[in-house]
């Protein structure tokens, strides 16, 4: 055991060093790595168009020049007239400057409150200012005196240094030009190391790709040719549809504002477009402007309102209706992991930095996705989920949230059938409470709370399935319900197929009749009990009379109750480790009662062949095992064909 963990150890710590080692190296070297950066994100914008220009037989030299030059002027084009808009507004805003003071003089009077901790928080300041408002008065005070000497002029001693006059000299015009230069010099220099790194990439954007891989494959050409395939597809279908959602609501924001009156309107529907590329902050920076104009503009508050509600209805309905409907799983990123992502690489990069930390948060995720040894950022920054969903349930009944648990049940079952939900998500949690039993790592607390939260769940899930049932069946007359194909037409899986939430389902009709009874044994153990009324309940679903018995009967009682019932059928719930051995000890008490008695055994998620299975526990003749829920009741459709109308 410890040859495997001093490696491991050790890869881990290379891979935390190497980390380090590449957010450091970020860091100094932004210099270079931000129009980088910067290049192959237009790359990924441009090469959809520019491969197009080539399948329109246009040559690739050309292509790139001419579609990079275009898409540059159209930002200096953007540019220009935001600085001509700015300076406009610059122009007008002395006419805003009378209703602007109108408004804080309305303002004063209602503004009591705020007025009372103005004055208090004045005391308190002269308070702390007094000793020293004080000798600052008494200096005042005092008269100075400035001793002369005898020609007439001031003495200058230890006590009376000379008075000394800081005097600006006035700038020469090349020192203002060498000043404005130097901060137009930054932003020119990246502009023009951004535009020759994207036309050279669009240029050899093949030969850079084989280049790549060559770097970073290490033998596997194939899991690296995905990776990168699956990273310039998912940014640049994220890019796109980015693009369509801001300028659309550019345009909504600028019509708004232009039928509001608002001056400028086209120049802050541009921006709004503009600042929503930067996550979370961009849209609340690029509401400033227009409402803070709408309140100098107008005499009333009415523009201001009206420009705060449509502003915030309509990010409103963009944020959470359609972003969620056109990117979908475009990035692949948890909300949480944009978030992080945007604080980091605002850290690291800045506001560009900002801008760009969806696009380089994704090519974490792919990279995580693709190689091993990566895995943890995929299992991080991802929003697919990390844990089976059995196991997602079996942490909310450990952690005794009943609530979260019965609505991650109700989630899958909107997606799938009953009898699907029980065999992929609670009997699997079912297993783990038992094992987690036998090993004593559960209080008896928490025994007590996931039997109770499980009975519950079971009433719960039967109630919400008649619900969807009765939705289907008011909507049936306006169109077809595929919810209610899925609900009454249940399918049958094979016990071999292991089914996700996202399995689609394919009805056929069923086959329960009313007259067939069929009696469900719990094996040994309450989840056994929770397991025998779970098929008991798919079973009245189907169309057959079904009953489940409790597992305090002891063995004695149950085979009575079998007596007075005389079911058709009798089926036994047993989940490991003792399936084998209490449903054996059944079997073998209810073939002694009657040796033709149909018995169908489940052996919930059992790793047994059923084979093997058959001859443990001794079945002969008309005795069947199956280790899913779905299967079990497969078997006894089967064994209620062989009956005749009673």
């Amino acid at each position: 055991m410890a040859r495997n963990t001093v490696p491991s150890n050790i890869s881990r710590l290379v891979t935390l060093a190497t980390i380090a080692l590449v957010v450091t190296i970020l860091y100094v070297a932004h210099t270079i790595l931000v129009p980088l950066a910067l290049a192959i994100l237009f790359t990924f914008v441009l090469s959809p168009v520019v491969a197009r220009l080539e399948r329109w037989k246009v040559h690739r030299a050309p292509a790139v020049i001419g579609v990079v030059l275009i898409c540059f002027m159209i930002l200096l084009l953007i540019g220009w007239i935001v600085s001509g808009q700015l300076g406009n507004l610059a122009d007008n805003l002395d006419q805003y400057r009378g209703n602007i003071a109108q408004k804080l003089i309305n303002l004063s009077p209602h503004s009591q409150t705020w007025m009372k901790f103005t004055r208090v928080a004045s005391e308190v300041e002269e308070k702390f200012d007094k000793p020293t408002t004080q000798a600052t008065t008494q200096s005042a005070t005092q008269p100075t005196t400035m001793p002369i000497s005898s020609d007439g002029k001031i003495a200058v001693s230890d006590d009376n240094p000379v008075p000394v006059a800081i005097v600006r000299s006035r700038s020469a015009p090349l020192d203002i030009m060498q000043e404005y230069l130097g901060y137009a010099l930054g932003p020119l220099a990246t502009a023009g190391l951004v535009i020759i790194f994207v036309i050279f990439i669009l240029l050899r954007r093949e030969d850079l790709r084989d280049r790549l891989i060559k770097l970073v494959a290490h033998g596997s050409l194939t899991i690296t040719t995905q990776a990168i395939d699956d990273a310039a597809a998912r940014i640049s279908r994220y890019l796109t549809m980015q693009s369509l959602v801001n300028i659309g609501f550019g345009l909504i924001m600028g019509l708004s504002f232009w039928i509001i009156g608002i001056p400028n309107s086209f120049l802050w529907g541009l921006l709004c477009c503009i600042f929503r590329f930067i996550p979370y902050i961009g849209t609340w920076i690029a509401a400033i402007f227009p409402l803070g104009l709408s309140l100098a503009v107008f005499k009333t508050n009415g523009q201001f309102i009206a420009t705060a509600i449509i502003y915030l209805a309509v990010e409103l309905i963009i944020a959470n209706f359609v972003e969620p409907y056109l990117y979908g799983s475009s990035t692949g990123l948890s909300e949480v992991a944009v978030l992080l992502a945007a604080v980091f690489w605002a850290w690291l990069w800045g506001p560009i930095g900002l801008l760009l930390s969806t696009p380089l948060t994704t090519i974490l995720v792919v990279i995580g996705k693709h190689f091993p040894n990566l895995e943890f950022f995929d299992t991080l920054l991802s929003d697919t989920p990390v844990l089976d969903p059995h196991m997602r349930y079996y942490q909310r009944l450990l952690a005794m949230d009943e609530n979260e648990s019965l609505k991650l049940l109700e989630e899958y079952l909107e997606k799938m059938p009953l009898e699907n939900v029980y065999d992929h998500v609670v009997i699997p949690a079912l297993v783990l409470t038992e094992k987690d039993r036998r090993q004593g790592q559960l209080s008896e607390e928490r025994q007590k709370f996931i039997l109770t939260a499980v009975t519950n769940h079971i009433q719960r899930l039967g109630e919400r399935r008649e619900e969807l049932k009765k939705k289907a069946e008011e909507s049936e007359n306006q169109k077809p319900s595929e919810l209610k194909k899925v609900i009454d037409n249940i399918p049958l899986i094979n016990s071999e197929k292991i089914a996700t939430p996202e399995t689609q389902f394919y009805p056929v009709p069923t086959t329960g009749r009313p007259e067939i009874q069929v009696l469900c044994l719990p094996a040994h153990s309450d989840a056994d009990s929770l397991t025998a009324a779970m098929l008991a309940q798919c079973l009245s679903i189907r169309g057959f009379t079904s009953n489940s018995l409790d597992v305090t009967l002891l063995a004695g009682e149950m085979m009575q109750k079998v007596q007075e019932k005389k079911p058709q059928i009798v089926a036994i719930s047993a989940l490991p480790p003792r399936a084998m051995r209490f449903s054996r000890y059944l079997c073998k008490r209810l073939r002694a009662w009657n040796e033709q008695l149909p018995i169908a055994v489940g052996l919930w998620n059992s790793r047994i062949d059923l084979r093997l299975a058959k001859r443990r526990l001794g079945l002969e003749g008309n005795i069947h095992a199956a280790k899913s829920l779905c299967s079990l009741i497969e078997v006894i459709d089967q064994l209620a064909k062989h009956f005749p109308h009673i």
